[in-house]
């Protein structure tokens, strides 16, 4: 492989490109390493080996973490997300029961404007009502007081020119065809 290989030339060398695998490269790259040098260099090798391996442990660590935060922040923009969305949605309900209270509003407003004009043509019968009572209270107080006239239920008495008189009942003086009256006097004259 060219990641063990590199890290057998050069150790600083060595590219992690994979976190979940780094540690396996690694402890393989120090494992090669430690069986290519002989003797005093073997302990060298060792201290070197373990401080790579701390350091290893420590990058596992790191990116451990690093994986578990940005997995916690994947999950929490997915939530800030799903509450966006039904944020949004909410919203979208809201405008469109304002859009159906405007419009029954507006209903109202119609039907408001239409009572309104039938109330007030009430009120202009009502005002015509009153003054036709006030005028048939005045002709009937009118009527009342004729009453006290002493001639009232009195026949009415036709006389002519040479002093003949002609009684004519109260209640035929609506009734009376006075062109036929006329004619009864001609003929009484003649």
């Amino acid at each position: 492989m060219p990641t063990k290989q590199a890290a057998r030339e050069r150790p600083e060398a060595l590219i992690i490109d994979r976190p979940c695998n780094k540690v396996s490269h690694i402890q393989s790259a120090i494992g090669s390493r430690v069986m290519c040098q002989p003797g005093a260099s073997r302990r060298s090798a060792r201290a070197n080996n373990a401080t790579l391996l701390a350091r290893v442990a420590e990058v596992q660590n790191l990116v451990s973490n690093s994986c578990s935060n940005q997995e916690e922040m994947l999950h929490l923009i997915r939530h800030q997300r799903k509450s966006s969305e039904d944020q949004a949605q909410k919203l979208d309900d809201v405008k469109q029961q304002l859009v159906e209270q405007d419009t029954s509003s507006r209903n109202i407003l119609v039907v408001a404007g239409e009572a309104l004009s039938a109330i007030l043509q009430v009120k202009d019968l009502l005002v015509q009502f009153s003054q036709d009572a006030i005028n048939i209270q005045v002709i009937f107080n009118s009527m009342h007081l004729r009453s006290m006239d002493p001639n009232k239920e009195l026949p009415a008495i036709i006389e002519d020119a040479l002093g003949r008189q002609i009684p004519i009942p109260p209640e035929w003086l609506d009734s009376l065809d006075w062109d036929n009256v006329l004619c009864i006097f001609a003929y009484e004259e003649a």
